[in-house]
């Protein structure tokens, strides 16, 4: 009975509501340590708290006006992926404009409304738009995490960071460095050229030369790699070579 009850879908509805709101607490309480921040937090804690309370909206959706229940509903989430982005965009110190999305969202609201009936057709409509607004903002916060400085920053920590690590000899720290720096700059020859060089001395062969050849690639084929690559592929050939058999 216990794990019915837990498990019915207005209570897991309403429980991700109460703790949406707790989590949206703890944001603005975190703000006295992280002032820097500027008003990223609260854009994160109002997307937190929007988003649970879309969900108690359906959780109650029984007791709640059939005509306004989930279009209140899709009305909050919609919300919640715009502040979501502000709050990205603010983080990432990346600032955007805020009327246009303010000005979707405000044409976003009445057609929910009008799509109010308990029809199949007017739910289908309801979840299509509901779920390509909320895309559309999504991919936009994301947009905003690729286009940040911090990204250049990053990347040129890591490759730092993976370079110390191979000249202290720390073999398998440099190849995962390496590859990080590497997926944060796959058209970067530093990165491609150092994960080369951290591949072949942690033994991963096939990842260092795919590494090396795209770094001779990107670099217009530049004769200092040329060089290093054919010492790689002949000093791997030398391995490879079994050992003459002597005559007892």
């Amino acid at each position: 009975m216990f794990a019915a009850e837990l498990f019915d879908i207005p209570t897991v509805y309403l429980m991700t509501g109460f703790s949406s709101a707790v989590a949206a607490g703890i944001l603005l309480w975190l703000r006295k340590d992280h002032r820097d921040s500027g008003p990223a937090l609260h854009y994160f804690a109002a997307a937190v708290l929007a988003m649970g309370s879309g969900f108690t909206t359906f959780a109650y959706r029984e007791t709640i006006p059939a005509m306004l229940g989930p279009p209140v509903g899709y009305a909050l989430y919609g919300l919640a992926t715009i502040m979501l982005w502000l709050g990205s965009a603010q983080m990432l110190g990346r600032p955007v404009r805020a009327k246009p999305a303010w000005a979707a969202f405000a044409v976003y609201v009445p057609c929910m409304l009008l799509l109010n009936s308990a029809t199949a057709q007017h739910a289908q409509l309801r979840i299509a738009l509901g779920s390509g607004f909320i895309v559309f903002f999504l991919a936009l916060a994301a947009r905003e995490a690729h286009r940040s400085p911090w990204r250049d920053l990053l990347r040129s920590v890591r490759l730092m960071r993976a370079e110390a690590l191979l000249q202290s000899d720390s073999r398998e720290e440099a190849y995962d460095e390496a590859r990080l720096a590497a997926e944060l700059a796959p058209d970067s020859v530093r990165a491609q050229t150092l994960l080369g060089l951290a591949g072949w001395r942690y033994n991963r062969f096939g990842t260092a030369q795919q590494a090396m050849q795209r770094a001779i690639v990107l670099s217009g084929r530049s004769p200092r790699l040329l060089i290093d690559y054919a010492w790689f592929m002949a000093s791997e050939r030398v391995k490879a070579t079994p050992a003459p058999l002597v005559d007892a």
